[in-house]
């Protein structure tokens, strides 16, 4: 069985390139069984790319997984990062943006998982940002419903 065999009978509907150097599986000809989507997290990584690059191709990353989930597919990331950094970032990422996980119970996931995720300083720089900015933007909706529910609204 060959990686493109495996791939379509898994039902991988969306395959995610976290690299750079990572060549995305051939396409079938015709109606594509996959769509391939190139998010290069490691590329952001280092000080020259800054965190803003990170931010953007974990974001990437999460909304194509969560494509894919809402189609009833099922996706892939390709990784070739020491120990799977980069998709252990996708994967903590998707799980805090899309199923509402603290940075914490997503670290507990990928531990449980794999039986220990390393990711960089820089990657768990980034979730920690983002899951200060989850909760900030989650704020003003939490009061809301607090006040609705003191029938203030």
């Amino acid at each position: 069985v060959n990686s493109l065999q495996a791939l379509l009978e898994s039902g991988v509907t969306h395959v995610v390139n976290a690299t750079l150097q990572l060549q995305h599986p051939p396409v079938p000809a015709g109606d594509p069984a996959f769509v391939a989507v190139r998010c290069a997290v490691e590329a952001g990584d280092s000080p020259a790319g800054g965190g803003a690059a990170v931010t953007a191709a974990l974001e990437e990353a999460a909304a194509a997984i969560a494509k894919s989930k809402s189609e009833g597919g099922r996706a892939v990331v390709l990784c070739d990062s020491p120990g799977g950094a980069s998709a252990g970032a996708i994967a903590a990422y998707y799980l805090m943006r899309h199923c509402g996980f603290p940075l914490r119970r997503a670290l507990d996931a990928l531990a449980a998982a794999k039986r220990g995720q390393l990711l960089s300083a820089s990657l768990l720089q980034r979730l920690a940002e983002a899951e200060a900015r989850f909760a900030a933007a989650a704020e003003p909706e939490d009061k809301m419903k607090s006040r609705e529910a003191d029938g203030e609204a």
